[in-house]
């Protein structure tokens, strides 16, 4: 996730104008967002690292089929609405503000179960 993410930014960054960057102090931020989701990751493939997967639950495989059913529509609403004449900012808001509640509640449950802070179940 490194590598993938450095390639990002050097990618990104040469196309970028110098001019339009923020500051230091808003990239820091970001850093130190980048700083505690590596931590967390680092926690929770050490809590999880000597764990035995019981033999009648095999791994889930990872299905393009899942991911473009949950891609392509939000997609081909985000792209769809600048072809539709008329402002959509309200529908623009509600799809960040649902997606973003989605995100931030997998990330708290993701965080809980890493620090082992209790059940939530």
């Amino acid at each position: 996730m490194l590598g993938i993410l450095l390639a990002m930014y050097l990618a990104l960054g040469f196309g970028s104008r110098r001019e339009v960057l923020p500051g230091f102090g808003p990239q820091a931020i970001v850093w130190a967002i980048y700083a505690v989701l590596f931590g967390l990751l680092f926690l929770n493939l050490r809590k999880y690292s000597g764990t035995k997967i019981p033999r009648g639950l095999p791994p889930q495989p990872f299905s393009w089929r899942a991911f473009f059913f949950a891609v392509v529509p939000l997609t081909l609403v985000s792209a769809g609405l600048n072809f539709v004449p008329g402002n959509h900012v309200g529908l623009i808001w509600i799809q960040y503000w649902v997606f973003g509640t989605v995100g931030v509640v997998l990330f708290l449950y993701s965080a809980w179960d890493t620090l082992g802070l209790g059940s939530l179940d």
